[in-house]
């Protein structure tokens, strides 16, 4: 019992980090591509920012609330809309 609960948190962890680093990387490439320069000072600020705000928030749910981080680390369904043009 004991080996599964800490597997299953081994998974949402390896699973938090995963996505936090791909996030990272894209953040950071549409920012660069955008401005044309690695050397913009202004998306580097704002990457900094925003990655040590999700981090602290992401170890926060970690330490508080597995379920919470759980579910807002697996995508949504979407419901199947027929859209009509009018």
């Amino acid at each position: 019992m004991k080996d599964k609960k800490q597997n299953q948190n081994r998974v949402l962890l390896i699973s938090a980090i995963k996505k936090f680093t791909i996030g990272f990387a894209i953040l950071g490439a549409f920012l660069f591509i955008c401005s044309g320069d690695i050397r913009y000072w202004n998306a580097w600020l704002y990457i900094a920012v925003f990655s040590v705000s999700i981090f602290f928030f992401g170890v926060y749910l970690y330490t508080t609330d597995k379920g919470l981080l759980k579910n807002a680390l697996t995508p949504k369904k979407r419901k199947n809309h027929k859209r009509h043009l009018t």
